[in-house]
């Protein structure tokens, strides 16, 4: 053998599994002992050649390994008696013996294993090693996980443990990247059943064409009963009239339409869409809503009342009508981690104008149901509606404007032939039937009279009539400010109603001033 080869002898299974033997000698005796042990030596021992298994005789090149007595051995599955090994050579000694792996290495023999020598060590057991598979996986397992710990480099180990270290703290970003999906996904659902609860809700109230039948056939009677009330207010009082003719004109019927979005895609929910391109409704009644969806946008429409301030730059009404997303009957729990409400069309109309006019949010009160709406563009001279500087002591007389029942309480006051032409022309869109309205000069609110039964810094109570849609309108005095801003319901209480103390949108007014 050449000077310049260094031969090993890895030991991959028995007592001594991992040891290595290096060759120096021009003969080597291999002793096989009862325990399975496995042993090299270039001494042979006469006092015990019944465990003498086999001889290594060195040649030019590599060993040649011989049999001893009727001993046998294998060389890569290969039942031989002698054979002149070659790097890589599996050598297994007896039926049930150790298994040796042979290597030579031309120059200096490395310190360390790399890891394609420990992969090519493993395949190769597991290629030629005569074992039951089942064994042999888990042997190879076991051999090259350990000889990856200790038998290869330091700085390989190093690294190892670094790209473990790194690992591990990207499974755990990993886990707590989708600790945090798992919760906008759970939010997500809640707010999908939300939003598909407040659309189902607003189609509900959406106009129908038996609505319009329905309006039809009784409107003779409504129109007939509005009138009487009315003309019963006016009637009241010199004062009541006033009031009712100086301020209609400033008091304007809010639509509002807006959507949701994921903050992170910027995808809008849509609704889901069937074969026959009809959306999906869950058994509940409620659209099926996805951000992935394939037919239009979902979006929840709703009306309010709002009126002008003085200068006529602005509009009042309740926060619940400018954000209605936050509570009220539309509201849910949206969190502003997953999905953002985004607001497509905000619009005012006035009595007495053809057009509408596009508003937004200018301010609204973290502490009080107020919102105070900027108006895009410039509008005629319209006069303003001034705020009561005194509380209002109770069973003063108030009156209330507003649009309660939103387009159908206008539909109501339209006329029989006005509801005929819609029903024959079947424009029942939200925006159009607004818009026909409108064109058609009936846009006006609807008064009603009371009295305050309550009087609090945070609350008026009084017995004006109205519902749904009213939110945000003027309760006035008989001087025509505004005492309170209409807020809410309490049919609990005979039909009494709740509104916010004019004080409080003063106090907004003059906060938004100053910024």
């Amino acid at each position: 053998m050449s000077a310049g080869y260094t031969v090993i002898l890895e030991q991959l299974t028995g007592p001594r599994r991992g040891s290595e033997t290096r060759l120096f000698g021009e003969v080597i005796y291999a002793f096989l002992e009862a325990d399975q042990n496995l042993r090299f030596t270039d001494q042979q021992d006469l006092q015990d050649r019944e465990s003498e298994f086999a001889v290594l005789n060195r040649s030019e090149t590599d060993y040649i390994i011989t049999a001893t007595a009727d001993n046998e051995f294998w060389i890569n599955k290969r039942l031989v008696k002698s054979a002149s090994l070659r790097g890589g050579d599996m050598i297994e000694f007896g039926e049930n013996g150790p298994m040796v792996r042979y290597h030579h290495f031309d120059g200096v023999l490395p310190l360390r294993w790399t890891v394609s020598e420990i992969a090519g060590d493993t395949i190769a057991y597991l290629r030629f090693s005569r074992k039951p598979f089942t064994y042999r996986l888990r042997h190879a397992a076991a051999q090259f996980g350990g000889r990856l710990v200790w038998q290869t480099t330091i700085a390989y180990r190093v690294t190892v443990v670094v790209a473990i270290l790194a690992l591990a703290g990207l499974a755990y970003s990993q886990y707590h990247a989708s600790r945090l999906l798992q919760e906008r996904i759970e939010a997500g659902a809640g707010q999908l059943d939300s939003v598909a609860a407040s659309l189902a809700k607003a189609r509900d109230e959406a106009l129908k064409p038996s609505d319009l039948v329905e309006l039809r056939n009784d409107l003779s009677s409504q129109v007939s009963l509005n009138a009487e009330r009315l003309a019963e207010l006016e009637r009241h009082s010199e004062a009541v009239k006033r009031v009712i003719r100086t301020s209609t004109e400033a008091v304007a019927f809010l639509q509002l339409e807006y959507s949701l979005r994921d903050i992170v895609t910027g995808n809008e929910l849509r609704h889901v869409m069937n074969r026959d391109g009809v959306p999906v409704m869950l058994p509940r009644g409620q659209p099926l809503l996805s951000l992935d969806g394939n037919g239009p946008v979902a979006t929840v429409q709703l009306t309010g009342t709002g009126f002008l301030l003085g200068g006529g730059r602005y509009l009042a009404t309740n926060r619940h009508v400018a954000l209605p997303w936050e509570r009220g009957r539309y509201s849910g729990p949206i969190s502003a981690d997953v999905l953002e409400p985004v607001i497509s069309k905000f619009i005012a109309y006035f009595p007495n104008l053809q057009k509408p006019v596009e508003v937004s949010l200018q301010t609204a009160s973290e502490t009080a149901d107020l919102a105070i709406l900027a108006i895009e563009a410039g509008l005629p001279e319209l006069g303003g509606l001034p705020l009561a500087s005194e509380t209002p002591s109770v069973g003063e007389e108030v009156i209330l404007l507003g649009y309660p029942t939103g387009l159908r309480s206008l539909l109501a006051q339209s006329g029989h032939e006005f509801v005929r032409q819609l029903e024959a022309d079947k424009e029942l869109d939200f925006w159009n039937v607004s818009r026909r309205l409108s064109d058609a000069g009936l846009i006006f609110p609807l008064a009603s009279r009371g009295i305050t039964a309550r009087v609090a810094s945070e609350a008026l109570v009084y017995d004006a009539e109205t519902t749904m849609g009213g939110s945000g309108g003027p309760v006035l005095n008989l001087q025509g400010e505004v005492i309170a801003i209409n807020a809410a319901i309490l049919p609990e209480f005979g039909g009494s109603n709740l509104g916010v103390p004019a004080s409080k949108l003063a106090a907004l007014i003059s906060i938004k001033t100053k910024e």
